[in-house]
């Protein structure tokens, strides 16, 4: 099915459930990969309980807080630009900052830049680490749109 999550046979240790991009996602231990990596539930089809306890080691990437930062987007209409800057209540230097779990980055990154139906993107990278978790993020999005095309 065009669009479905299909997570090959993977043995994980949760580690917290999240809520973004309205979906639940699992950010766990992959025992395969020796790495945390996030899984989204409706990809999932089975679990079983391991027969062994395991504590999985620190996750650097869930305590570390990101700043990220966000300008609206000077290609828009000048009178959304201002109502943009009023709802989201700007300060005089015009940057959005969220700060967010540095595993969230990705996501926060994503859901603040999406294009809309009304034309272009809102908000823009305002500074060089929000640019460079934003080209991720386009990369990651145009090999997904790939691999969904690419897909039998």
């Amino acid at each position: 099915m065009p669009g479905e999550i299909r997570y090959p046979t993977a043995s994980f240790t949760p580690a917290r459930v999240v809520y973004i991009l309205k979906r639940h996602h699992i950010r766990a231990w992959d025992h395969g990969r020796k790495a945390y990596r996030d899984f989204v539930f409706s990809g999932m089809c089975e679990g079983r309980l391991a027969g062994e306890r395991f504590f999985a080691p620190h996750d650097r990437d869930w305590e570390e807080i990101s700043i990220l930062r966000f300008s609206v987007n000077t290609a828009l209409p000048i009178d959304l630009r201002a109502a943009l800057a009023i709802e989201w209540d700007l300060p005089e230097n015009g940057v959005h900052e969220i700060q967010c779990r540095k595993a969230l980055a990705r996501y926060v990154v994503r859901e603040m830049t999406e294009t809309t139906s009304e034309g272009p993107r809102r908000w823009l990278p305002a500074d060089d680490g929000t640019a460079a978790t934003f080209r991720e993020v386009i990369h990651a999005g145009s090999l997904d749109a790939f691999r969904r095309r690419a897909a039998p």
